[in-house]
């Protein structure tokens, strides 16, 4: 269990870290995450924050020193991955936690601030409430982002089961990767076959 000390002394640490904005949408994605894990997964809060206070640990490094993280990693990215330059600091993320914040470097942190961005196919519930925090954190003033977020929360608030709460969860996270493969064909960029991959599986599980 991480402790109330633990998550004080790393938030400073990022605050520190991060820029002002940078930090502030990591606090705005912690209180998502802590909002959605009240519903989802509640056994699992403290491990949340930390993981939400993480995830965009790599954004503000350079290109070069993503890159050099993902290398030593020790990971076997694809073709497909080196030339998704806007996932690199999620692919770099992990690597940072276990040199800087060797602490808080469990696999279930890990896994969240690798697929923060892109998703996948194996996605766990830990995973999918970074993953849409990430999107629905108060900071961010986008109309979809509001929308999703008031749906999310709405449809949380009603569901009357853990089962039914994780259902919302799958397909508010499903609604978010179609909003986000609109976006990026609209832009003429490549959308990574991991976010694919995460829709295919939620799709499975809700079917």
């Amino acid at each position: 269990m991480i402790q109330v000390a633990e998550l004080d002394a790393l938030r400073a640490e990022m605050s520190e870290i991060l820029s002002e904005r940078r930090f502030s949408h990591s606090l705005g994605v912690e209180r998502a995450a802590l909002e959605i894990g009240r519903h989802c997964l509640p056994d699992k809060l403290s491990e949340l924050s930390a993981a939400a206070l993480l995830h965009d640990v790599a954004k503000e490094a350079s290109r070069e020193d993503q890159l050099a993280a993902m290398c030593r990693s020790g990971v076997e990215f694809t073709d497909e991955d080196y030339s998704s330059a806007a996932l690199y600091h999620s692919f770099a993320a992990p690597q940072i936690v276990k040199e800087r914040f060797p602490h808080f470097a469990t696999d279930e942190i890990l896994s969240a601030v690798f697929m923060h961005t892109s998703g996948g196919e194996l996605m766990t519930v830990f995973d999918e409430i970074i993953f849409i925090a990430d999107f629905v954190d108060d900071t961010r003033p986008y109309d979809a982002c509001k929308m999703a977020r008031e749906k999310l929360f709405s449809d949380l608030e009603a569901a009357k089961t853990r089962e039914e709460k994780v259902r919302a969860l799958h397909k508010s996270v499903i609604s978010v990767i179609d909003f986000t493969i609109d976006y990026l064909e609209k832009k003429g960029k490549s959308v990574n076959s991991r976010m694919l991959l995460a829709k295919s599986a939620l799709e499975g599980k809700i079917s």
